[in-house]
C-alpha cells in the first residue's frame, strides 16, 4: 500500500492527473470488494493515510 501512495504523489508532481485518477478508481474498487464490517475501519485509514 505503501509504493501505491508513492507512485500516487510521484504521478500527482508530474501533473499526470488522469492517469491517477485511474489508479484511484482502481484502488476504490478493490477497497470495496475486499471490504467486510471487521477491516472496514483500518482500511478507511489507511486509505485516508494514503491521500493525506
Amino acid at each position: 500500500m505503501r509504493r501505491a501512495g508513492e507512485a500516487g504523489k510521484a504521478l500527482y508532481a508530474t501533473g499526470n492527473v488522469r492517469q491517477l485518477q485511474k489508479i484511484g478508481i482502481i484502488i476504490v474498487a478493490q477497497f470495496i470488494r475486499s471490504c467486510d464490517q471487521f477491516t472496514f475501519g483500518i482500511k478507511i485509514r489507511m486509505l485516508l493515510f494514503l491521500y493525506l
